[in-house]
Parts: C-alpha cells; structure tokens; sequence
C-alpha cells in the first residue's frame, strides 16, 4: 500500500509489479512481517557504479581475479528468503565448464551454498527456516530434518567453506564460502563451480584461494 499510494498507482498492479520484481532477484519479500526490500542484484544493475554493499565494486573485481587463477566459473549468490539467487556470474574459461547464470534459482535445503547459509545461523532459526521449507514441499518429497543435516552444518563450521558435490547437478559440484555481511541486506556467498572430479581434487585450493582474496579486497 505504501508503494502505490507514492506512485498513485492501483493496488492490484503495484502487487503484480513488485511479485515480477521478486521473481527476477531484484527484490526480497519477507511474508511474516509483509515487507519487500532491495537485493544486492540491485546494485548490480550498476557495477560500474561503487557500491558499499558490494565492497566498492571489489566484488566483481575479486570474481574476475578468481577466474583468472582457477579458469573455472565463479558465482555469487544471495539468500533470498528460503532459495538461493546466484546474482552475478564470471564463466569459466574453459572450453569444457559448468554453464550458470544469473537469475538461476537453488534451494535453500540442499544446496552447496544453501547449506553454507544454514550454517550460520543459530539453531531456532534453522529449525524455523526447515518449518517452512517443509510447509512448501509437495506430496512425497522428502522432510528436511534439522538432525540430519546437522553433521554437514558442523563439518562447515569446523573448515570454513561448503563443499557440494552431485548434489544439485550430476557431474558437477561447487566450493562456497560467505563474504562479510553487510547489516540491512541479505547474506552473499562466493563459490567457485566446476565439474564433480575438479572440484573433489581442488576444493582445499579453491577454498584457500577465495580466503585469500577476501581478505584482499574486502578486509
């Protein structure tokens, strides 16, 4: 309502517009307490432009460094309510590589970088993220279970970075690691994707590559 009042729109096209917003990335909606916010996609509209959330711009530069020593892609992804967005993509210089974009949607549950989210938090969030993520699931899929999950949370925890492996997608898998949180907006995370045999043989190298560069360009 806020909304259409300050653009003298109707309310039924104001929420048309802002649910197309929030499919595309470019918005969160948090449904409990009935608020949209804006998503770092955003500023990635702009990424010429500086921008504080994205570390100045260091970012992308970070990403594109990444590529360079690895030659396999590099993804940034936000927590986006209970999915995660992968917002701004670098594509592997390979011939042979994992194709992703921007835009591409993964679950919150059983995803690499997903998982490296829940990870963070403390345990009554979890359990309330699974609540609702098994409130959405449909008839025969499987319950997440906070108990079951709970050895990769800790594996995490103890090493610093996701490890995904056939998880999502067969053949291939991803190393994940969080960026500094900026208060106000939805988490990010990096990781670095390739095919399955890669990423189990260089994954520690992966990992320490982009504890390096964070620490770099973002400290």
């Amino acid at each position: 309502m806020e909304v259409a009042r300050a653009l003298k729109y109707p309310q039924s096209s104001t929420s048309g517009l802002l649910k197309s917003l929030v499919t595309l990335g470019y918005l969160s909606y948090d449904a409990h307490a009935r608020l949209y916010a804006p998503t770092h996609r955003v500023a990635l509209l702009g990424s010429w432009i500086p921008s504080p959330n994205l570390g100045e711009g260091k970012v992308v530069e970070m990403m594109e460094e990444l590529g360079e020593l690895t030659r396999e892609t590099v993804i940034l992804g936000e927590q986006t309510g209970l999915i995660v967005r992968y917002i701004y993509v670098v594509p592997s210089r390979q011939l042979m590589r994992l194709h992703v974009g921007p835009g591409l949607v993964r679950p919150l549950a059983s995803s690499g970088m997903g998982r490296l989210f829940l990870s963070s938090y403390p345990v009554e969030k979890v359990r309330e993220l699974l609540k609702r993520i098994n409130a959405d699931l449909g008839p025969g899929e499987q319950i997440f279970r906070l108990a079951d999950m709970a050895a990769d949370f800790e594996d995490i925890r103890s090493r610093g970075y996701a490890v995904s492996i056939n998880r999502i997608t067969a053949g291939a898998g991803v190393v994940a690691t969080l960026l500094p949180h900026t208060e106000g907006f939805p988490p990010l995370a990096i990781a670095i994707g390739g095919f399955s045999e890669t990423v189990s043989k260089r994954a520690a190298e992966f990992a320490q590559l982009m504890k390096s560069a964070i620490n770099r360009h973002l400290a």
